[in-house]
């Protein structure tokens, strides 16, 4: 995966109507007591969110290992009078990773270099 792709869409519904059933969704890390993971406090910053779709986009190059678990939590909140909040669990393993084979420069022998003063 790149920066920039699609990683999870946050989803929720309302039965309300008008302003009432607009949902924001937030992204956050999970608070301590959560079930247990190896995330770390930064790992929020490798994840962006669109706060009206909910989409979840990887923000920078994942250099986390395979099996590397991020323990955060989604939040939909309505626009009602008071607001109406349900907050879920979210567990990412980082299952694969894709490798970028090195390149090496090889001289070519039939080309010579020389320096002009």
């Amino acid at each position: 995966m790149e920066p920039g792709d699609l990683i999870m869409r946050i989803s929720a519904t309302d039965v309300d109507e008008g302003d009432n059933a607009r949902i924001t969704y937030d992204l956050s890390p999970a608070p301590s007591g959560s079930p247990p993971g190896v995330s770390v406090e930064g790992d929020i910053e490798y994840f962006k969110w669109d706060w009206k779709t909910g989409e979840v986009k990887l923000n920078k190059k994942l250099d986390k290992p395979i099996n590397y678990v991020f323990q955060l939590q989604a939040t939909a909140s309505d626009a009602g009078s008071p607001p109406r909040r349900s907050t879920i669990h979210v567990t990412l393993e980082v299952k694969y990773r894709r490798r970028v084979a090195r390149k090496w420069h090889t001289p070519n022998p039939n080309t010579s270099s020389s320096t002009v003063n």
